[in-house]
C-alpha cells in the first residue's frame, strides 16, 4: 500500500468540500449549472412585453428553437401564431438518462414560480406520455404556471423532446442506478454527493431514486475521529468500522456480497456494532430514535427488506434484532440476500417486475446465529453461503478496558451512541475522495482500472498475510472458509488505507489485531460452521425415517417380496440397517462427499459398525448379495447437532 493521496491546491472559486480541486470542481458543477439558469430566468422576467412584440424582444437563451420566454410565461411559435405552454417562464436545467441511454430519460425545469420563488421539477419523459395530467398537477403544484390544455400537454411533450436533443447546448447529467462506483469512471456517488474526478460523456451524476434520508451529514470528521478515539474499543468495534469502508470497494475487487451477523446476549453491545459503521457514512442512531436513522429492522416483510437492500447498494446495509423476523421463508431470503438479487415478482398487469439488486457488505445482529435461526425453521446454512453469512459471537468483555467496571462500559456505550446521533456521515466520503486521488509511482493519477488493481493486489496482500498467520496458529482451513476470509482480508486492507489517509484514528497493528480476532472468532465457533458431513447424516436420516418401510425388508425374511428400489435389509436381532454400499454411497455423492468421509463420522458417533479398523464398508452376509454399510437403528432417534 505505498501509493499515497496527494492533495492539489484549491484553485475553484466553489466552497472546498475536498482538499482536491477536481473533486471540488466536478461537486461545484451543478451550481453553476443553477446559477446559469438563474440569471437567464431573471432576464426573462425582466421583459414585459406584449404578444406583438415577443419575437422581437423576448428571451430565448437557453430555450430550444421555436420557444420564448418573456415575464408573461413561456411561449411557442407555430403556424404563424404564438401559443403560450405557461403563464412563468421556464427553463430546462439538464437532460438525464442511464448510461445505457435507454432508461430514465427525463429533463430538469425551472421557473420564477407564482410566490416569486426559484422552483425546480424534474420530468420523466415516461411519465409526460403515459400520465400527463399526473405531470401537469405536479408542475402545477410547485408553483408553475403551467394551463391544462390539450394544446399544452402536447407542447410540454415537444418541449421535453426537443430538450433532449443534443443539438440543444444543454448539460448531461449521468442517471445512477445506485449509490457507489460508476463502472469504468473515477466517479462515486455517496448518498446524493457525487465523489468524482472524471465522467466519460456526462456532466454530472445523480441518483435514480430518492437515496435514504440519512445518508447525509452532521458535524465534522475531526469531531467524528475524536469521538471514536476517545469512545472506541475492542476488535468488534474496530471490525465493524472497518467493514464500513470495505463495503464500498466490493464491485473495484469483483466480490460478492456478503453478511457480517453479530451475535450474542442483551447486553453485549451488538447494536452499536451496526451504528457506529453507519455513522461512516449516515445518521449513526439507534433504530426508531428518529425518522431519518439508517439502520434496517428484521421485523419486516421480505420484500420490504430486499427494496431496502437496494437502496443502499453501494456503501452498507445495518439490519437490527434478526430474532424480529418471524416468516417462514428466512432460508429463501437468506440465499437471495447472500446472491445480491431479490425475488422476480409479478406485478398487477402480468409482467415480471426487475427484481431488486444491491451490492455491499451487509451487517446483522440478533441473540441467535444465522445457523441457530435456520435451525428454528428446520433448515440448515448451505456451503455456499457459509462464506456469505458469517455469524460472529460477541461477549460482553469484547468491549471492556482493562480496569472497566460493567458500569463504566455502559457508561461509555450511552455516550458514543449520543455521539452516533450527532456526528456522522463525513468519513465515507473522505475515504472515497482518497482512494481517487491516488497516484502511482510517477506522480499521476491512477486510471479507474489501475485503482482497480491497487485494491485488489492490496486487499490480496492482506489476504496473505491472515491465511499464513492463521495456519502457523494451527488452522486447518478449508476451500469455503478461505473464500470467507477473502471478505476478511478485504476489510483489513480497507481500515490499514483509512488509518493511512488519517481517517480512523487507529495504528495499523490495531486494525490487524482486530480482523485476526474477528476470524479466530468465526473459526472457533463450531457449531456455526458450515458442516456438509453433518448435511449428509440429516438427509440419510431423514430418509430412513421416512422410507423404511417402503426400501427395506427384514433379512430373515426371504419370502417378503423385494421392493423395486431395495436399499438393503433390517437385522433381524438388532434392527439396525444394513445399507447396500451404491445406495450409501450415492447418499454422499449429493453431498460431494466419499462414502468414507460420512462412514468415518458415523464411527465416531459410535453409530457404524465396521469390518474392521479403518474398513467401513462390510462384505456380504448369507443371504445378501452385495456389500453393505451396517449403520445401527439408535441412529435415526440421534441428535445428530450434539457433536
Amino acid at each position: 500500500m505505498n501509493n499515497k493521496s496527494t492533495p492539489s491546491p484549491l484553485t475553484t472559486t466553489a466552497p472546498a468540500r475536498f482538499v482536491c480541486t477536481k473533486l471540488n470542481a466536478f461537486l461545484a458543477r451543478r451550481a453553476l449549472h443553477l446559477k446559469v439558469v438563474r440569471k437567464n430566468l431573471n432576464k426573462a422576467a425582466a421583459i414585459d412585453i406584449d404578444l406583438d412584440d415577443i419575437s422581437k424582444r423576448g428571451c430565448r437563451d437557453g430555450l430550444p428553437e421555436g420557444f420564448v420566454n418573456t415575464a408573461k410565461g413561456l411561449f411557442y411559435y407555430e403556424g404563424k401564431k404564438w401559443y403560450q405552454l405557461s403563464s412563468t417562464p421556464i427553463l430546462p436545467v439538464y437532460r438525464h438518462y442511464s448510461d445505457c441511454k435507454t432508461r430514465n430519460m427525463g429533463v430538469e425545469l425551472m421557473t420564477i414560480n407564482h410566490a416569486g420563488e426559484f422552483a425546480c421539477a424534474d420530468i420523466s419523459l415516461s411519465d409526460a406520455m403515459v400520465k400527463p395530467d399526473h405531470v401537469m398537477a405536479s408542475l402545477a403544484g410547485k408553483g408553475f404556471g403551467i394551463s391544462l390544455t390539450i394544446k399544452s400537454k402536447e407542447l410540454l411533450v415537444q418541449f421535453l423532446q426537443v430538450c433532449m436533443k443534443k443539438s440543444l447546448e444543454l448539460p448531461t447529467y449521468l442517471v445512477a442506478d445506485s449509490m457507489g462506483f460508476v463502472p469504468g469512471n473515477k466517479a462515486f456517488l455517496h448518498g446524493s454527493m457525487p465523489i468524482a474526478q472524471q465522467l466519460l460523456g456526462f456532466d454530472y451524476l445523480i441518483p435514480a431514486s430518492r437515496v435514504p434520508r440519512g445518508i447525509v451529514e452532521s458535524g465534522t470528521l475531526d469531531d467524528w475521529k475524536t469521538m471514536v478515539a476517545e469512545l472506541v474499543h475492542g476488535w468488534p468495534q474496530v471490525f465493524a468500522l472497518s467493514t464500513a469502508f470495505a463495503s464500498m470497494l466490493l464491485s473495484l475487487c469483483k466480490m460478492d456480497v456478503a453478511l457480517f451477523h453479530f451475535y450474542g446476549g442483551s447486553t453485549t453491545g451488538k447494536t452499536i456494532l451496526l451504528q457506529l459503521p453507519m455513522s461512516v457514512h449516515g445518521h449513526g442512531g439507534e433504530p426508531g430514535s428518529a425518522p431519518d436513522v439508517n439502520i434496517l429492522r428484521w421485523n419486516t416483510t421480505a420484500n420490504a427488506l430486499e427494496k431496502n437492500l437496494s437502496r443502499y447498494s453501494g456503501i452498507l446495509a445495518c439490519i437490527d434484532e434478526l430474532g424480529a423476523y418471524k416468516q417462514k421463508d428466512f432460508a429463501s431470503l437468506l440465499y437471495n440476500i447472500t446472491a445480491s438479487k431479490g425475488k422476480d415478482r409479478m406485478n398487477q398487469h402480468l409482467e415480471i417486475d426487475e427484481a431488486f439488486t444491491w451490492k455491499m457488505f451487509i451487517l446483522s445482529s440478533g441473540e441467535m446465529s444465522i445457523p441457530e435461526k435456520l435451525a428454528t425453521q428446520k433448515e440448515q446454512i448451505q456451503g455456499g453461503q457459509e462464506h456469505r453469512a458469517i455469524s460472529l459471537n460477541i461477549r460482553p468483555e469484547d468491549a471492556r478496558k482493562d480496569g472497566e467496571t460493567s458500569e463504566d462500559v455502559r457508561d461509555r456505550a450511552e455516550r458514543l451512541k449520543h455521539g452516533l446521533c450527532e456526528t456522522y456521515g463525513t468519513a465515507g466520503k473522505e475515504f472515497i475522495a482518497c482512494l481517487l486521488t491516488l497516484k502511482g509511482e510517477n506522480d499521476e493519477a491512477l486510471s479507474y482500472q489501475e485503482m482497480c488493481k491497487f485494491i485488489q493486489g492490496a486487499s490480496k496482500d492482506c489476504y496473505g498475510i491472515l491465511i499464513g498467520e492463521l495456519q502457523k496458529e494451527g488452522y486447518s482451513l478449508s476451500d469455503i472458509q478461505k473464500r470467507a476470509l477473502e471478505r476478511f482480508a478485504l476489510c483489513w486492507c480497507a481500515g490499514i488505507l483509512a488509518t493511512e489517509w488519517n481517517i480512523l484514528p487507529f495504528d495499523e497493528d490495531v486494525i490487524a489485531d482486530a480482523v485476526m480476532s474477528a476470524a479466530r472468532r468465526w473459526l472457533d465457533d463450531k457449531p456455526n460452521q458450515y458442516n456438509p458431513v453433518l448435511l449428509a447424516l440429516i438427509d440419510i436420516q431423514r430418509d430412513l425415517v421416512k422410507r423404511e418401510g417402503a426400501h427395506f425388508i427384514g433379512l430373515k425374511e426371504p419370502d417378503n417380496r423385494k421392493p423395486g428400489n431395495h436399499w438393503g435389509y433390517i437385522h433381524h436381532a438388532t434392527e439396525d440397517f444394513l445399507i447396500f454400499a451404491p445406495v450409501f454411497e450415492e447418499w454422499c455423492q449429493k453431498h460431494s462427499l466419499s462414502a468414507s468421509d460420512v462412514a468415518k463420522e458415523l464411527v465416531r458417533r459410535k453409530l457404524l459398525r465396521v469390518e474392521s479398523k479403518g474398513h467401513y464398508k462390510k462384505r456380504p452376509l448369507t443371504g445378501m448379495d452385495r456389500c453393505y454399510y451396517h449403520i445401527k437403528r439408535g441412529f435415526i432417534s440421534a441428535d445428530l447437532n450434539c457433536a
